[in-house]
């Protein structure tokens, strides 16, 4: 943009994004007293406008959008449309996003505290439980669903506010989507499993998504999950690297506090927001160190000042994070690049001077004059030098000679170049066995797609292969990987075994797979932790026990026993056998 665009009562100031389903400007207005008023502008693309099934569903959304009123959610001005083209207007915030924050930690190596992740979630989690809570004038629920809670949707001020935003047009662009599959399928990571599938949905959809955000801001990993396999790679990696595991700082209580908001099953999730919160705010309280406004807008200052250049002192542009970071969804990228110039002038390069008393590194050839070494002494110089060369050929005669009748050496074999490893690597092929085993690469989860399985845009130089299945011993090794060069990865897991150790009250006759094994408490060796086992208890006047074990109840440490401890329950005087 070369200057201010007219649209409508706003003036298009600045192109900040641009995405699949709208473009974002820094706009400005006029205020009723005259006063210069910043807005954020987002225009719905012109085949979306025309599109009737999305321009319906956009109306209706709008004005529930332009109803909310809370410190959590960006303020709808206004919303309608202009040259065409579907648009709202909201709620201009000086600060970024929470996906250009997760990156600006990744890239400086930082994570942020347990308590301050807390302290976003939980401001969140806020914010939707009154747009899930809002009523109509009767008291009839609205029934008001984001169904598009991701970090690029959460948008944290310079001041340390945290509002969540786009609640007309996610909810829209999922309206569109149940009649239209395949459109607006990204952000899959955060979609619950009844969203992926086009089911019946409701509020505890969107704690699931802020159940994968709270477990990428505690553990500082970024979850990545194809469309076809969102829901399950996500559910994977929750069971096999809980919080806990990845930092010693994370209390094992939150493990059940992400396990309970991303669980598969709606009905065993947070029954609403507000009970999720108080959760985590009753936790919070517990910790010597709290965390706030203050906290958070201190931590933005210092994370994200490397990359203000240009902006207002003490801001960040609400446009800012728009990377290949988070390129899923609405896909934003860098609008306006700056091209790269080719030079129009001849490079000139300095004249070399020796430096005073003596020569600097390299540059003895270019200060010869300077150095004193000139035409005074030239006729010297020339006699050393054939002196030197005399002496130099009469010891290249003698060596030939010596050597004339030795064998010559054969020449040595040249050395391989090294590998290129800038930019990114071709496909890697994925031979796993078995293949349900979860691939994570410099510690992140990955998910193959395709037929084979490859993994696709994945960085050249030495990357950190590990992979791990329930029921088997894990492998991690390096890999090399070469610009553009495809690779291969071919990896069979070793089956675990170990032993598993029945207790139970009381004493209890134990059958393993159909087989009695002793009484309790049993000890079963060289069991195989890939299968699925069942193990009956009997007990004179106790009802008959069954426990079936499965690979995932398998302890982390591959040296450590699988103990199976139950109570038997008495068997009712109706139930017991007549002798």
């Amino acid at each position: 943009m070369t200057g201010p665009i007219p649209f409508g009562r706003y003036q298009l100031l600045e192109r900040l994004a641009a995405g699949s389903i709208a473009d974002i400007y820094r706009a400005a207005t006029q205020a009723a007293d005259g006063s210069s008023v910043l807005v954020v502008i987002k225009r719905i693309r012109d085949e979306l406008s025309g599109d009737p099934a999305f321009s319906g569903a956009f109306v209706d959304e709008a004005k529930l959008a332009a109803s909310l009123d809370h410190p959590n959610i960006a303020k709808v001005y206004e919303w309608g449309q202009q040259d065409g083209a579907l648009f709202i207007a909201m709620e201009y915030i000086e600060g970024t996003n929470l996906a250009s924050l997760q990156q600006s930690c990744s890239e400086q190596g930082v994570r942020l505290a347990p308590t301050m992740a807390i302290y976003i979630v939980s401001e969140l989690l806020a914010g939707l439980q009154y747009a899930h809570s809002l009523t109509d004038a009767f008291g009839h629920p609205l029934g008001i669903i984001h169904r598009g809670v991701a970090p690029q949707n959460v948008v944290l001020s310079s001041a340390g506010q945290v509002k969540l935003i786009d609640f007309g047009v996610a909810r829209a662009s999922s309206r569109v989507q149940e009649t239209r599959p395949g459109v607006f399928s990204g952000r899959v990571t955060y979609k619950a499993p009844e969203v992926v599938a086009r089911q019946a949905v409701d509020a505890r959809a969107d704690l699931f998504s802020v159940g994968v955000m709270l477990y990428e801001l505690l553990t500082g990993l970024k979850l990545h999950a194809q469309p076809e396999t969102g829901p399950q790679a996500v559910a994977q990696a929750m069971q096999t690297r809980p919080p806990s595991t990845v930092s010693a700082d994370i209390p094992a209580e939150l493990d059940m506090a992400v396990g309970r908001a991303t669980a598969w099953n709606p009905g065993a999730r947070y029954d609403n927001a507000a009970q999720m919160r108080t959760e985590l705010m009753t936790f919070l309280q517990r910790w010597d160190r709290q965390n706030d406004a203050d906290g958070l807008s201190s931590f933005l200052v210092e994370v994200l000042s490397g990359r203000s250049a240009g902006k207002p002192a003490g801001g960040f542009a609400f446009g800012e994070a728009t990377s290949h970071w988070f390129a899923e969804g609405e896909e934003l990228v860098r609008a306006d690049p700056v091209e790269m110039m080719a030079p129009t002038e001849a490079v000139v390069v300095p004249e070399l001077v020796a430096p005073a008393g003596g020569f600097a590194s390299g540059s003895t050839v270019m200060a010869v004059e300077a150095g004193g070494l000139g035409k005074s002494r030239h006729l010297k110089a020339f006699g050393i030098v054939a002196g030197g060369a005399a002496i130099v050929i009469l010891l290249i005669v003698l060596i030939i000679s010596g050597l004339a009748d030795k064998p010559v050496p054969k020449p040595k074999a040249a050395q391989p170049e090294a590998p290129d490893t800038s930019g990114f690597s071709g496909a890697v092929e994925v031979k796993i066995d078995p293949d349900n085993a979860l691939i994570f690469v410099d510690g992140d989860p990955v998910e193959p797609a395709g037929n084979p399985a490859r993994i696709m845009n994945l960085r050249a130089g030495k990357r950190r292969f590990k992979i791990v299945a329930p029921g088997y011993l894990g492998w991690e090794g390096d890999v090399v990987l070469e610009r553009g060069t495809p690779k291969v990865i071919e990896q069979k897991l070793q089956v675990r075994k170990g032993p598993i150790v029945v207790r139970s009250i009381p004493r209890a006759l134990v059958f393993f797979d159909g087989k009695r094994s002793g009484w309790t408490p049993a000890r079963l060796s060289e069991v195989s932790a890939a299968k699925s086992h069942r193990v009956v208890l009997r007990a004179k006047r106790y009802a008959p026990l069954k426990i079936d074990i499965k690979p995932s109840d398998w302890p982390n440490d591959p040296a450590a026993e699988l103990i199976v401890e139950r109570k038997l329950e008495r068997m009712k005087k109706g139930r017991r056998r007549r002798r």
